[in-house]
């Protein structure tokens, strides 16, 4: 992928200790990260109701930036599956 191409999605998942864990991985290999739907979980209507995550804003999914891409899937493959756990 190219450089000037927009963020890599390299998980999603509504567990919300794999948020948590997933997080601290990425944190600790110094690999700039970004979430969405994260604080939508609970805020919107139906919250987390029997899917882990809400039907409304979808699962969280954590982007890297292109270059960081192999990285970030390598040190979250242990993390819930690793990749997109949808």
């Amino acid at each position: 992928m190219a450089d000037d191409e927009g963020p890599v999605v390299v998980m999603e998942t509504g567990n919300a200790v794999v948020v948590a864990l997933a997080r601290s991985l990425l944190s600790e290999a110094n690999i700039p990260f970004a979430t969405t739907g994260e604080g939508l979980q609970d805020i919107l209507g139906g919250g987390r109701f029997g899917l882990n995550f809400n039907p409304v804003s979808g699962p969280v999914r954590f982007l890297v930036p292109p270059g960081f891409e192999e990285e970030a899937r390598g040190v979250l493959a242990d993390c819930d599956g690793g990749g997109r756990d949808g």
